[in-house]
């Protein structure tokens, strides 16, 4: 889904998305509005794929795991 962050706040808390595809990208900006906001419930998730461009993007892609699990890296 592209463009409507406050859409996928609203699909997160309906626990209404099986799988999140990340780009990050090699900026800091400083500020900005949060996908992850308040409000939103912790979720649990597995990193089933990562691709980077020659630019530095990384591209993630989650699954849906439930629960989150604590713990340390």
């Amino acid at each position: 889904m592209h463009g409507s962050g406050a859409l996928a706040r609203w699909l997160m808390r309906e626990g209404l998305i099986d799988t999140y595809q990340l780009l990050v990208f090699p900026v800091v900006l400083g500020r900005g509005q949060r996908l992850f906001a308040d409000g939103v419930p912790p979720a649990g998730l597995r990193l089933t794929g990562t691709r980077t461009s020659g630019t530095g993007v990384t591209m993630l892609t989650y699954d849906s795991a439930g629960a989150p699990n604590f713990g340390t890296v």
